[in-house]
């Protein structure tokens, strides 16, 4: 299972709508991840998503990743579980030093779910609409070092129109900036960035 760090280069915000985004991305194993979490502040908040692409046949992978990270994350986010309403949680889904939620999928792909790191206090925050049609999520408030935070995590289906999404992602964000508190949300969006520039709906969306 590899690990990807991810950078966004330092352009003006005219650069940015007019040009692609110019991604570095670089994949890790354990031994050159290791440092970027080891380097982290002590008051630092660390989420870490992936993409796990079927929980029943990766959960292993993952369980055995986190506890050799020399800091692991809060929030271990994963997205593409394939749990569905039929199958729900019939085989083993625990990590030891954290708790699990979860959102079903309608459909055979899809779904997301949440370990939170047992040490932490959080509420699931049911209050946010869930307007995404043809995607999951999953909103909770965490406490962490008594600073309040609410993180998000969504998976798109890549069949779902861009712009009814994006009408749908605006909607939440209008409801997350009248809490006041500060908000993360990650995920897979299943939404090429490159094509800003030749497709107007994801010009939109950016």
């Amino acid at each position: 299972m590899g690990l990807r760090d991810e950078s966004v280069s330092e352009e003006s915000p005219s650069e940015i709508v007019t040009d692609c985004l110019e991604i570095n991305s670089n994949y890790h194993d354990l031994n050159s991840f290791n440092p970027i979490m080891r380097n982290r502040k002590p008051n630092d908040m660390c989420i870490f998503h992936i993409n796990i692409r079927s929980f029943r046949k990766n959960i292993d992978k993952l369980s055995n990743m986190l506890p050799t990270m020399q800091k692991p994350p809060h929030i271990a986010a994963v997205s593409e579980t394939k749990i569905n309403k039929t199958d729900g949680l019939s085989f083993p889904n625990t990590i030891n030093g954290y708790n699990f939620l979860h959102s079903d999928s309608e459909k055979k792909s899809g779904g997301v779910g949440i370990y939170i790191d047992s040490s932490l206090s959080y509420q699931i925050q049911t209050d946010i609409p869930n307007a995404l049609n043809d995607s999951e999520s999953l909103w909770i408030e965490i406490n962490l070092h008594k600073k309040p935070c609410i993180i998000g995590l969504i998976y798109r289906h890549p069949g779902y129109g861009i712009s009814a999404f994006t009408e749908n992602i605006c909607e939440i964000l209008h409801n997350l900036s009248d809490k006041k508190l500060p908000f993360i949300i990650c995920g897979d969006i299943n939404i090429n960035l490159m094509q800003q520039t030749a497709i107007p709906q994801v010009r939109n969306y950016v």
